[in-house]
């Protein structure tokens, strides 16, 4: 037997309420609380079930279709700097992170900058002095190759 929490009386273990002011306990009471949130969310799952679940309005919409969303959450949709997962130009379906980038003045990667790629960066040497002497007799080219070597 347990005490009532109500009453001065007292409750068998077999009984779910006191006997004599029909008081539940606690965990007898969290136990019902817990079913009926579970009734209701069985109900709801129900109803979207049958009639669909309720439309949201994304604020944040791909407008040229490329699959990349464009900076939604800041207030002029501009991409955070470094954000690698933000379409940039959301108008072009041809500018998206990952997509070519030639050198035509448009940054179609998202990246920040027009294309440099890594087969732009030539090592041609140092650049020739614009006030080197230069031969002034030169190898005659009809003393063919032998001149020159």
């Amino acid at each position: 037997m347990r005490a009532c929490p109500a009453c001065p009386g007292f409750v068998p273990d077999h009984l779910a309420a006191c006997p004599h002011c029909g008081t539940t306990g606690r965990w007898r009471r969290v136990v019902q609380a817990l079913a009926g949130i579970a009734g209701a969310g069985a109900a709801m799952v129900t109803l979207a079930a049958c009639y669909g679940i309720a439309p949201y309005d994304d604020p944040c919409v791909d407008r040229d279709g490329d699959g990349w969303l464009p900076g939604c959450y800041n207030e002029d949709l501009s991409c955070d700097p470094g954000d690698r997962n933000c379409d940039c130009r959301d108008f072009d379906p041809t500018s998206h992170p990952g997509a070519l980038d030639p050198i035509d003045g448009v940054d179609r990667d998202c990246d920040g900058k027009d294309q440099q790629g890594p087969w732009l960066e030539i090592d041609a040497g140092p650049a020739p002095d614009a006030w080197q002497d230069v031969d002034a007799n030169p190898p005659d080219a009809a003393q063919g190759l032998d001149a020159l070597l």
